[in-house]
């Protein structure tokens, strides 16, 4: 488990919680994103996402989906 952040390229900054070659099918990470910046669109191939907000509001764009309002 790592205590930095990085940078990533989607435009935020990303704690990696857990994420190891044993168990290849689970990446669980903290992001955060600076209010006022949007990220990139992003695609993993075989593995879903999910998320929890755990301050704040955003926009969120998944798929075709209309935007919606995600917070805490």
């Amino acid at each position: 488990m790592s205590t930095e952040y990085f940078f990533a390229a989607e435009g935020c900054y990303i704690r990696e919680l857990s994420n190891s070659a044993d168990d290849p099918a689970v990446s669980i990470a903290q992001a955060r994103v600076e209010p006022g910046n949007t990220t990139s669109w992003h695609q993993l191939k075989n593995t879903i996402e999910r998320y929890v907000i755990l301050s704040g509001t955003g926009l969120a764009e998944i798929g075709d989906a209309a935007p919606r309002t995600v917070n805490a």
